[in-house]
């Protein structure tokens, strides 16, 4: 871990961070777009998104490998190129598959940005490095996370100015075990809410690395959450 980042990336805990931006998508405001992203900086929050690879390279953000689920087309995302993507219509609506390029242009540093790399598809093992090498040249309140302790490692060993952090779920002892092999590694943490008072995330607060929780639906949630976190990532409501 980089002291100094980790205390750079203090901003991750300022305000709530909207999960695949401030979507709706019954207001023609799907998740992951940049209409996603214009609604929580309006709305004052931080911003949470996906980030894979196109079969050309471009990082592109979309949660799903599949296309079905959001676009009218089928078949694995890594197969299209990024022209293509950004083209589609996502959930019927206006929004299309953006860029990550696009979406760090359009938030400017303005509100803090949480970029979670996808590790399921065929490219996961060239996404570190093409997402590093933007955030690189991008102003200031951006921070990176994956599930994939192996992206973890390939972001922290490309020496990176911006804080790194764990996506994480499972609180049975072997979870945690594994949970704690970044411990000395990574700047930051973002739990599973449900699993969230367990004995990794009460050393991680300890060692004073800001600790985030996903995804918390509702107020009720949200008011547990703040017991054992120092932030949550919100969707379907407003905190």
């Amino acid at each position: 871990m980089n002291d100094s980042v980790a205390v750079a990336g203090a901003f991750l805990t300022e305000r709530p961070i909207a999960h695949r931006g401030l979507h709706d998508v019954g207001s023609g405001i799907p998740e992951n777009t940049l209409g996603a992203a214009s609604a929580a900086m309006e709305a004052g929050y931080g911003i949470e998104c996906d980030v894979r690879l196109s079969a050309d390279g471009v990082a592109m953000v979309f949660h799903d490998r599949e296309l079905g689920r959001l676009t009218a087309e089928t078949g694995d995302f890594a197969a299209i190129g990024s022209s293509q993507a950004n083209s589609l219509p996502v959930a019927g609506s206006s929004e299309h598959i953006p860029s990550l390029e696009s979406l760090l242009s359009l938030i400017g540093g303005k509100v803090p940005l949480l970029i979670e790399l996808k590790a399921d598809g065929p490219t996961a093992d060239e996404l570190p490095s093409a997402v590093a090498d933007l955030v690189k040249r991008y102003p200031d309140q951006v921070a990176l996370m994956s599930f994939s302790h192996e992206q973890v490692r390939q972001l922290q060993s490309l020496r990176p100015s911006f804080p790194i952090g764990l996506t994480a779920a499972g609180s049975s002892p072997g979870d945690l075990r594994e949970h704690r092999r970044l411990l000395d590694v990574i700047d930051f943490v973002s739990f599973e809410v449900e699993e969230i008072d367990n004995s990794f995330c009460t050393e991680v607060r300890q060692r004073s690395l800001p600790l985030l929780c996903w995804t918390v639906r509702n107020a009720q949630t949200a008011a547990r959450a703040r017991q054992y976190c120092d932030q949550i990532t919100f969707e379907g409501f407003r905190p």
